[in-house]
């Protein structure tokens, strides 16, 4: 670059060039907006002088408007008063052009009634002409050049003119800009003067900087070429200065001083060197005699040892030992990785191991971790036999942990039974009860006939308990979860009846109306749990609603279902709950209040799914639920009794 080429006598100077003329521009500038402001500020004193004569014009004209004076007598009156408008220690004055051209008001009586149409000043400037153009166009500002009131040269002069319609008068006055333009030259005489000594003043300061950064700089440039050259015992000047080159001079001496100590230091690092190499030797032979195959590579990823384990599992490293070969070229992919030596880049964390099984089919655990001096080691251990007992430990652990699991399932199987028998066993519990309290209210006059039909009501809920019993009781632990069904041919219609008539012989506040004739006579099923099925839906119906309130039981028959619908007028069921009555255990928010299990429903549902039925319900809270279940009718009239075909035919 050019500035590597200059002196540091140019490097300082250029810069305070550069900022005089900056500050000479500057000062320009600011100069020609003085001189601008200065000349608005006299066009404006100007303005204010024509708004005062216009406005004395303006009462004598109201004066004559309100026929005091004629408009002969009113101008006299405006040109007396506009000629008495003197200001600037009467050089400034107020003149007064007809569009005619003719001069009405003027300092110069010479000049009064004289046409000025064709006045030219010495630039060639109609005068009179352009400031009538100027008021026509709504007045302004016009420079030209006129002699003073007292004669002589004339000067340049700036005015300001207005129109006055309705006498068509043309008024103005103006300034002579040779007192603004000696005050203007005043302060830009000031103001360049104070630049330049300015300029002068930091010229003479950067040259006593320069003198005092050059001359001891070249010493110090000197002192440099000497400590090049290997010369150390060497005077520096200027230790004591605070600036920097002070700073400097005592950086050279600290160089000289490490020079010194860098001499010194050459002979403890031979004689650190031979004890290293020897030490380096016993460090072999230790790591040859460890179990474990050892590897080291330096920071550039260079292989530096190996130990004899390692040379046995991979014979090629010998070779490599002497080339000093990188761990791209060993092409052992168990060894750590490329450019993970660096201490700011070893990944996944500083240490790492992993397991493998190599080559010869043993099993190693291949520990990696960075060394203190940025490289790398990594250490395979054989862990064949550590595998073996490990794999037969985790085979036991799967046997155990899946007797468990099984154990665990048993026991769960064990308590959906108990809960389940002890609900379905509530319905023939609940006829036998209500037989025997019917029993005993009448127990004086119940005839032979009655008290039969009751000791059989009483009977059939017995035998319908112990049904129930055997039926849980042979089912495997398996079997609980899916309810396995044993079909034949039943009366569906008597079944339905027979329900009904039971519920309200065993309950006096029960009213059930059973509409089930056009069931089928003939429907293949399991008898004791389509009943155990079809009693917990009407034993709900009549639980959850009130006291003789009627529940309707009615059965209908199409080409595709036997529907039986159980419909009551209870709590009901609100809405957002439907999806979930059919779950284990859940129980609607409007039955809280009544005893139950929330098995019931649940029981049902896989009741009916095992005879390829389905349920489905309606219910409005407050007003009810209706229940229909769905049986296939297909069905109807099957005589087969293997239970595993019964889907078969519903399907």
């Amino acid at each position: 670059m050019l500035l590597s080429r200059l002196t540091l006598f140019w490097k300082i100077s250029i810069p305070a060039f550069i900022l005089f003329f900056f500050m000479m521009a500057l000062t320009a500038l600011n100069l020609n907006e003085l001189w601008h402001t200065m000349q608005e500020e006299r066009v404006t004193g100007l303005k204010h002088i024509i708004q005062s004569a216009k406005t004395a014009v303006t009462v004598v004209q109201k004066q004559e408007k309100a026929g005091l004076f004629s408009r002969q007598e009113a101008q006299i009156r405006a040109k007396a008063a506009l000629e008495q408008i003197r200001y600037d220690d009467g050089v400034g004055y107020v003149f007064v052009f007809h569009k005619d051209g003719t001069n009405l008001v003027h300092p110069n009586k010479a000049l009064q009634g004289t046409n000025l149409l064709n006045v030219k000043d010495s630039r060639g400037n109609y005068i009179t002409r352009d400031l009538i153009t100027l008021s026509e166009q709504g007045g302004g500002r016009y420079t030209y050049l006129w002699e003073k009131p007292n004669g002589g040269t004339p000067i340049e002069k700036i005015s300001w003119v207005e129109a006055i319609p309705e006498w068509q008068w043309v008024l103005g006055t103006g300034i002579y800009t040779d007192d603004l333009k000696a005050a203007f030259h005043v302060h830009a005489a000031k103001t360049i003067g104070l630049t330049i000594f300015a300029f002068a003043f930091a010229g003479f300061v950067s040259y006593l900087v320069i003198q005092s950064i050059s001359k001891p700089m070249g010493e110090l440039i000197r002192n440099m070429g000497q400590l090049a050259a290997g010369e150390s015992n060497i005077a520096v000047e200027g230790l004591r200065r605070q600036d920097e080159v002070g700073r400097m001079a005592r950086a050279i001496r600290i160089f000289i001083a490490n020079e010194n100590h860098r001499k010194t230091l050459e002979g403890q690092l031979q004689q650190t060197m031979n004890e290293v190499r020897f030490n380096r030797d016993l460090l072999i032979n230790a790591v040859d005699v460890i179990n474990d195959g050892i590897i080291i590579f330096d920071e550039s990823d260079r292989l530096i040892l190996a130990n004899r384990l390692m040379l046995e599992l991979y014979p090629s490293l010998s070779e490599h030992l002497e080339k000093k070969s990188t761990i791209t070229e060993l092409g052992i992919e168990e060894l750590p990785s490329p450019g993970l030596t660096g201490k700011d880049e070893f990944e996944p964390s500083p240490s790492y191991s992993c397991e493998k099984e190599l080559h010869n089919d043993k099993w190693y655990r291949i520990e990696k971790s960075r060394t203190l001096d940025g490289g790398s080691i990594a250490v395979f251990s054989n862990i064949t036999e550590y595998k073996k007992q490990n794999v037969k430990l985790q085979g036991q652990t799967s046997e155990l942990v899946k007797l468990l699991q099984k154990e665990m399932a048993l026991a769960e199987t064990q308590r959906e039974f108990v809960t389940m028998a002890s609900h379905e066993f509530k319905t023939p519990l609940t006829i036998i009860n209500g037989n025997i309290r019917r029993i005993e209210k009448r127990v004086e006059d119940i005839t032979p006939d009655r008290l039969l039909e009751r000791t059989a009501n009483i009977q059939n809920a017995v035998q319908r308990m112990q049904f129930l019993i055997e039926r849980f009781m042979s089912f495997s632990s398996d079997e609980i979860e899916g309810v396995k069904i044993q079909a034949k041919s039943i009366n569906l219609q008597h079944c339905l009846k027979q329900l009904c008539e039971g519920y309200c012989e065993a309950e006096e506040d029960a009213v059930i109306h059973c509409n089930v004739d056009n069931l089928p006579e003939e429907f293949l099923a399991d008898e004791v749990l389509l009943n155990q099925c079809l009693s917990n839906i009407i034993l709900n119906a009549v639980k959850y609603s009130a006291p003789r309130s009627p529940v309707r039981v009615e059965g209908q028959v199409d080409d595709k279902y036997v529907t039986i619908t159980v419909q009551d007028q209870g709590v009901g069921i609100a809405e957002d709950e439907l999806p979930s009555i059919f779950k284990k255990y859940f129980r609607a928010s409007s039955g809280l209040s009544r005893a139950g299990t929330g098995i019931g429903l649940h029981f049902a549902k896989m009741v009916l799914d095992e005879h390829g039925g389905n349920i489905k319900v309606e219910s409005t809270l407050g007003k009810g639920s209706c229940f229909n279940i769905l049986l296939p009718a297909s069905l109807i009239g099957a005589q087969d009794e293997n239970t595993s075909n019964l889907t078969k035919q519903a399907s």
